[in-house]
């Protein structure tokens, strides 16, 4: 017998439709869903930063905050060379003007007035200075040699002390030849010390001591005729005795030497013990005390105010450098301070000869036609 082909189940069309329409609904949610994750993605990408974006696939290097333009200024810190401290505000300078101490009242005194001055003690000193002071006529009392007339209409004083002479004359000269007042402290015990206080004398200039004192640097050997901070008493009013005579005695005897001021000293002049034997001395001797302020601790004012004694101070160093254009900044500094106080001291260095002489003298040639006066002490 010949057999039957198996006959093919059939899909009714019911079936058939309920197949397709869960196929078409399939396919719609595929869709939708695949259309919602491309948007989310897109929604990322767009959230995130194109730095976060090029960092994400790898190719973004870090990147710093943007810097200002504008211009960044830094403070400067003033500098100041080992000689030349800042003055404090309170210990600044007022005008100097000239105190009886500045008075060379041994112009009019006999010698013996002079001998009895000099052994006069620190107790009867005060009677000693007054007395003095009373016998000094108006015209010893002025602050410039006789040869520079005084200028009374000057609205500015300025002072000018050259240091360190005695070491030659050469480097001297040009500046006793110029032609206004000035004050040269002389070192004593040097090869040149007496030559020098006599030329000092001779063209009229101002005569003072530069007494070396111990700095705070022991390493600096401030000289012959030093005092240091370990000498017993008697062995300071000797050294001062004998460097005040030293220098003195150029002068014949005729007390042409009216002040002091410290060479080196920045250990000395914050000692208020030592200080007070130095500035004893200088009102036995009726010198004025330039205190040199190379150390802003000194207490030399202090001291002074204590004996009742007015002394100066140093406010600008002329010569720090030999460059001539720097010296001129300096002393234009000083112009300013004088416009400020009424007058201004300043101090160079003998060995710095021609090279300050001539700053000098175009400083003088320019300002003592602008109301300034340069004075001596």
């Amino acid at each position: 017998m010949a057999q039957k082909k198996a006959k093919k189940p059939k899909i009714s069309s019911k079936a058939a439709f309920i197949l397709s329409s869960v196929f078409l609904a399939l396919c719609v949610a595929m869709l939708f869903l695949s259309i919602s994750l491309t948007k989310q993605d897109e929604a990322t990408k767009a959230s995130l930063s194109s730095s976060a974006v090029e960092a994400a696939e790898g190719k973004t290097k870090i990147k710093r905050p943007p810097v200002s333009t504008k211009e960044k200024t830094k403070k400067k810190t003033p500098t100041f060379t080992s000689d030349e401290l800042p003055l404090p505000d309170a210990t600044k300078i007022d005008a100097p003007q000239i105190a009886p101490a500045t008075t060379n009242p041994a112009d009019t005194t006999s010698a013996a007035d002079t001998t009895s001055a000099d052994t006069t003690s620190a107790d009867n000193t005060t009677t000693a200075d007054t007395t003095s002071a009373d016998n000094t006529t108006a015209d010893n009392t002025a602050t410039a040699p006789a040869t520079t007339p005084a200028t009374t209409s000057a609205k500015y004083k300025i002072y000018i002390v050259l240091d360190d002479g005695g070491h030659n004359l050469t480097q001297l000269q040009p500046f006793l030849n110029l032609p206004f007042p000035l004050a040269v402290a002389v070192l004593p015990h040097l090869a040149h010390s007496t030559d020098t206080a006599k030329k000092v004398v001779e063209s009229g200039k101002t005569l003072m001591l530069h007494q070396p004192m111990q700095a705070i640097n022991r390493s600096v050997d401030p000289g012959p005729g030093a005092i240091e901070p370990e000498y017993p008493v008697e062995k300071i009013c000797a050294i001062l005795e004998e460097n005040i005579a030293q220098v003195n005695s150029a002068s014949s005897g005729n007390s042409k030497l009216v002040g002091m001021n410290n060479h080196e000293g920045s250990l000395i002049t914050e000692n208020e013990q030592i200080m007070k034997i130095v500035l004893e001395t200088c009102q036995k001797h009726n010198l004025f005390f330039l205190d040199s302020r190379t150390n802003a601790a000194s207490v030399c004012r202090k001291v002074a105010d204590e004996l009742g004694m007015t002394i100066y101070e140093r406010n600008i160093f002329l010569d720090n450098t030999p460059n001539q254009d720097e010296m001129i900044v300096q002393f234009r500094r000083g112009i300013d301070y004088a416009k400020k106080s009424g007058s201004v001291i300043m101090i160079g260095h003998v060995w710095s000869g021609e090279n300050l002489a001539e700053v000098l003298q175009k400083m003088y040639s320019e300002y003592s036609s602008q109301g300034f006066e340069f004075a001596s002490f």
